[in-house]
């Protein structure tokens, strides 16, 4: 599949500076790398069910309980999109920043069991943990997400 048929959708918690930081790097990357012909990032009241389900792939960017914010995990809108990707059998990549992965477990638990079948799923996933104060340590996530991204198309999803 060319690049020009991918079309990506990122979602992450907006009120998060953490989060927004990743994305903007993220959207960048795999425009300026010819992974995706298009990025769409959720806006401040979430996606909309269609828009989700245009993308062939599907970015989480997972976040914890910092800046205040809600994690991901017990974002309403993010677990909506999630959902919506996995009932139209779009893969979703969870991607986190270095500084939380060792607490995968951790923010997985913050669903309180809300969404049990997103967390089972995403547990079974290779999270991808991005450095984006490293240039090379970006550059090797990136490649590795284009590489989940050019499986998942490769094999038609999950």
């Amino acid at each position: 599949m060319a690049s020009q048929d991918i079309h990506v959708h990122i979602c992450h918690v907006v009120e998060s500076t953490s989060a927004a930081r990743l994305v903007s790097r993220i959207e960048a990357s795999v425009v300026d790398q010819g992974l995706a012909q298009t990025v769409q990032v959720t806006a401040a009241d979430g996606a909309t069910r269609e828009a989700v389900e245009a993308a062939n792939f599907v970015v989480a960017v997972v976040t914890g309980p910092d800046e205040g914010c809600v994690p991901f995990f017990a974002d309403e809108r993010c677990m909506r999109e999630v959902e919506w990707a996995l009932e139209a059998h779009i893969p979703v990549q969870p991607v986190i920043h270095t500084v939380n992965e060792s607490n995968i477990g951790a923010l997985l638990s913050l669903n309180n069991n809300t969404k049990p079948n997103i967390t089972e799923k995403l547990a079974g996933v290779q999270w991808l943990a991005l450095e984006d104060h490293d240039p090379e340590y970006w550059a090797v996530g990136i490649t590795k997400l284009g590489s989940q991204l050019g499986r998942a198309m490769r094999n038609g999803g999950y």
